[in-house]
């Protein structure tokens, strides 16, 4: 990332999607309350940076993306794309897209959703 980027913000525990520009890496961290990200892929090209440690700590905040990553994410995302060299770019899914894919979920709904997911009954 050389430039600002335009991101989308996803913070479980608030419930809110908002529009963000990240200027460094080094503002993922702080941005998503968390000391160590990593990257959950949701699309080709779109990626989640969310907390590496989420499910540390008995997290109560989760979200899913509908079409995106399978599983419930714990805490806070910020969605960038990448282009064909890997760098982050500009997020290409608009913020009423997101707002519109997102749903947030308890622990309790998180664990039910694995459940019901395991048993085929949610693909």
């Amino acid at each position: 990332m050389s430039r600002a980027t335009k991101a989308i913000f996803i913070n479980s525990t608030e419930e809110t999607v908002t529009e963000v520009v990240i200027n460094d890496y080094t503002e993922i961290s702080p941005m998503i309350g968390c000391e160590i990200f990593t990257v959950a892929r949701m699309s080709e090209k779109t990626d989640a940076y969310v907390d590496d440690m989420g499910l540390y700590g008995n997290p109560n905040a989760f979200f899913i993306i509908k079409g995106g990553y399978p599983s419930p994410i714990a805490g806070n995302a910020l969605l960038m794309d990448t282009d064909e060299e890997g760098e982050s770019v500009d997020v290409s899914m608009s913020l009423n897209e997101v707002k519109s894919k997102v749903k947030f979920m308890t622990a309790l709904d998180a664990s039910n959703y694995e459940a019901l997911k395991e048993r085929g009954l949610i693909k």
